[in-house]
């Protein structure tokens, strides 16, 4: 009877498998072994109309696309809102409830009435609602939201990204790093929400629009023109919407954020105002009489006592007079100037001819022969003798 031992002894000395191979290196071959060749790295050129995935702004990724349905129409509707108290519109049309507001506290209670329509606080469903009420009934969650409440409070309003929000809700498409991009149809659509396809929302203006259209114009036939002028039109205005609303949004987030902010417009106006003004007191003469009639003086002179008016027309005509002889006693001296000057030149043309002018004198001897006998001369001027009276 085998032993342990020996069971283990014919265990060991079995033979291997045939198939096992102790290494791996090929078996030896006749003739040269020729080496395998790697196969070349292909290299990753862009594809024709757009990257190496084929995608551009004319085939956008709709992995990186956003459309009008990632618009988000809250912030307006609560900044319109706001805009608008004291004037008796609203933007809240539902139930045509909106009539204005007196103050931000009326306008903000009013719109806590309706939050699904100002704030969208729709009630979300499974995992999603589960978050939401544990953010907004927990401790935890209150304490991170008001963490990164505080952190958005340090940070500047997002102009930008404002913005592409409004413009999305506009019609356009963009990319995740701002730029028009085409829903793949016609670029010139005539809603032209194609026509701006490459270029950066956030660096359009109205030259941009201007110099399209100018350079199509020259480069373009009148019908291809036509066409691109539609389409390019119609892209302009719902720019320029969505800019407008825009800047309703950052005007107003500003304000929140910051009490003393003043818009850009408001600036602006002021500047005008202050400028009117400075030119109004520059042109303005008090003393003028035809600024204190009522009806075409500045606002300040209609509460002049009529005495004080009076008095003031009376030393302005004064100085009108104190003017007016001054004027007449220049052109006096101006006069008695230009005949010295006459009377200069007969006497120098009188010496020149050997004679004596002598203004206007005479000798003794021709004096004397005028003399008549009451001692007074006869002929000559009194303005050159004295006569014995």
């Amino acid at each position: 009877m085998a032993t342990l031992f020996d069971l283990a002894q014919q265990y060991l000395n079995r033979a291997l498998p045939e198939t096992f191979k102790y290494d791996r290196t090929n078996p030896p071959t006749i003739g040269p072994v020729i080496p395998v060749q790697p196969e070349p790295i292909k290299k990753l050129l862009p594809r024709p109309g757009g990257n190496e995935e084929g995608f551009s702004v004319y085939n956008p990724d709709p992995n990186r696309t956003r459309t009008g349905d990632n618009y988000s129409p809250y912030n307006y509707r609560q900044a319109a809102e706001r805009n608008l108290i004291g004037s008796g519109d609203s933007q809240f049309d539902i139930n045509k409830y909106g009539t204005g507001f007196r103050s931000e506290t009326e306008a903000q209670k009013f719109m806590d009435m309706y939050p699904d329509y100002y704030r969208g606080n729709k009630q979300l469903e499974g995992i999603p609602g589960m978050v939401q009420g544990y953010m907004k009934n927990s401790l935890p969650g209150r304490l991170i939201g008001n963490a990164v409440s505080g952190l958005e409070s340090l940070l500047p309003v997002n102009q930008r990204a404002i913005l592409e929000n409004e413009l999305l809700g506009q019609g356009f498409q963009l990319n995740d790093i701002g730029q028009f991009v085409s829903d793949g149809g016609d670029a010139y659509k005539e809603d032209g929400s194609n026509i701006m396809a490459g270029y950066n929302a956030a660096k359009v203006t109205r030259q941009t629009f201007d110099k399209r259209r100018a350079k199509a114009k020259e480069n373009m036939t009148p019908e291809g023109f036509e066409k691109f002028n539609t389409a390019l039109t119609a892209a302009e205005d719902k720019f320029f919407g969505g800019s407008a609303k825009a800047k309703t949004v950052f005007d107003d987030k500003s304000l929140a954020k910051d009490p003393s902010y003043v818009s850009f417009d408001d600036q602006l106006t002021a500047n005008n105002m202050i400028n009117t003004e400075k030119e109004e007191d520059e042109n303005v003469d008090p003393l003028d009489p035809l600024n204190l009639n009522t009806t075409t003086a500045p606002p300040f002179m209609n509460f002049y006592n009529p005495y004080e008016r009076d008095n003031i027309v009376d030393v302005q005509r004064t100085k009108d007079a104190i003017e007016e002889a001054k004027k007449a006693e220049e052109a006096e001296k101006l006069l008695q100037s230009q005949q010295a000057s006459t009377i200069e030149e007969i006497r120098q043309q009188y010496a020149a001819q050997g004679r004596d002018y002598g203004q206007g004198g005479a000798d003794q001897a021709t004096q004397n022969s005028y003399q008549g006998s009451d001692g007074n001369y006869a002929g000559a001027s009194t303005e050159d003798y004295d006569t014995p009276d």
